[in-house]
């Protein structure tokens, strides 16, 4: 087993480590900047507040098609690294306990930290009565979009999901193992399914399936 996890955390380095290695990294790049800027707008803010959260996520999927050329995966991919809260992770080896500090995609702290205050956080009917809410679920869903969007094998993602959430209390990442996010990861695979026969699906249509799942 401590093989595999070994192997994982090389996995997911090099999955999220944004350098030249990967063809389409600046262009992922690129997107993640002009998408955060539209979440960091007053126009999303205001859409948020008259269409509700459920609507606003609707939006920035929307929006990452446009900026992303109607490309689905690329907008998939732009929407989780833009709906992460932090712009690194730090995890720690179970065996030599040493530190390593993996950077994502991100755009500038200023845009970064109005980005982080418009996300929508209260759409699911238990999301918790704070001010995260259950922003991070966002990452969650549209992560396991994208991996569904580009699988051609049953069943990999949702292991692959409850390995994470594993390989996070073993490595000591920044989060602990929920029991909710395997839930969101389940409805984001039905999403990013379902885009591969209609590109028009909205996120909002699977964020109600979680009370289903739940």
């Amino acid at each position: 087993m401590a093989v595999f996890k070994f192997f994982l955390l090389f996995f997911i380095h090099f999955l999220i480590l944004p350098t030249s290695a990967f063809p389409q990294g600046s262009r992922t790049g690129k997107v993640v900047d002009i998408l955060s800027e539209y979440i960091a707008s007053p126009e999303f803010g205001l859409t948020r507040i008259n269409s509700g959260e459920p609507a606003s996520v609707d939006s920035i999927f929307s929006a990452a098609l446009r900026f992303s050329g109607g490309d689905i995966s690329l907008a998939l991919s732009a929407c989780t690294w833009t709906c992460l809260t932090v712009k690194t992770a730090t995890v720690v080896t179970p065996i030599l306990g040493t530190k390593l500090v993996i950077p994502f995609f991100s755009t500038d702290d200023l845009t970064f930290a109005a980005k982080n205050k418009n996300l929508p956080r209260y759409f699911f009917e238990d999301s918790p009565v704070s001010s995260s809410g259950d922003i991070d679920k966002l990452a969650h869903f549209f992560g396991s979009a994208y991996l569904q969007y580009n699988s051609f094998i049953p069943g990999i993602v949702e292991l692959f999901g409850y390995f994470i959430e594993v390989f996070e209390e073993s490595f000591k990442v920044d989060s602990k193992f929920s029991a909710r996010d395997i839930i969101v990861n389940k409805i984001g695979i039905k999403f990013g399914n379902e885009l591969r026969e209609k590109p028009e699906a909205k996120p909002s249509d699977f964020l109600k399936q979680y009370k289903i799942e739940k």
